[in-house]
């Protein structure tokens, strides 16, 4: 495979994964609780 068709299928893959996360807003919203309440038992 070339160079530049490998850096454009993972650049298909990276948006792939963007458009996961789009459409799983509330998914994301319940990793970033998550994140924060692990932040909080550290302060």
């Amino acid at each position: 495979m070339k160079p530049k068709e490998e850096t454009e299928k993972a650049i298909d893959e990276i948006v792939k994964i963007i458009q996961k996360f789009q459409y799983n807003y509330e998914l994301s919203e319940k990793y970033k609780r998550e994140i924060l309440d692990q932040d909080k038992i550290y302060d």
